[in-house]
């Protein structure tokens, strides 16, 4: 575990979900307490460190979802990450950094895939983070 960089590790309870809107067709915000690892991150990450990883993002977005949530068939993702550098990840990269909490999503049952025909949209961006720490802002848009 020593190879897994602490931004990446999720504090168990601390994901925040808000409901925009009312109804099934309402969108939600997820806000998870860490970074989500860039492209050039994974590449380098032996793969038990990022199913360690995955399992934290699956386990907290889990615990976060209603039990009452059907997970959404189509839907539109913009992905925000929040981290304290100040240089821009390049463009492939920061897009790259989408792939943990896609998958996290789809496995936690907030979504029912994550393939091109459930994911129509993807945006991504990325800012300083808040004074709580590296941070990643997940809206789920149903379509």
């Amino acid at each position: 575990m020593k190879s897994i960089k602490r931004q990446h590790v999720i504090r168990h309870g601390g994901v925040v979900v808000t409901r925009l809107g009312e109804g099934d067709g309402a969108a939600y915000l997820i806000e998870v307490p860490c970074a989500a690892p860039s492209l050039n991150e994974l590449l380098r990450m032996k793969h038990s460190d990022y199913a360690l990883i995955l399992r934290d993002w699956k386990v907290s977005l889990r615990a976060a979802r209603s039990p009452r949530h059907n997970p959404i068939p189509a839907f539109e993702a913009h992905v925000v990450r929040a981290v304290g550098r100040r240089d821009a990840l390049d463009l492939d990269n920061l897009y790259g950094s989408c792939k943990i909490p896609l998958d996290a999503l789809r496995h936690s049952g907030w979504v029912l895939d994550d393939d091109r025909s459930a994911l129509r949209k993807l945006t991504c961006d990325q800012t300083m983070a808040p004074p709580e720490g590296p941070t990643t802002f997940i809206t789920i848009v149903p379509v």
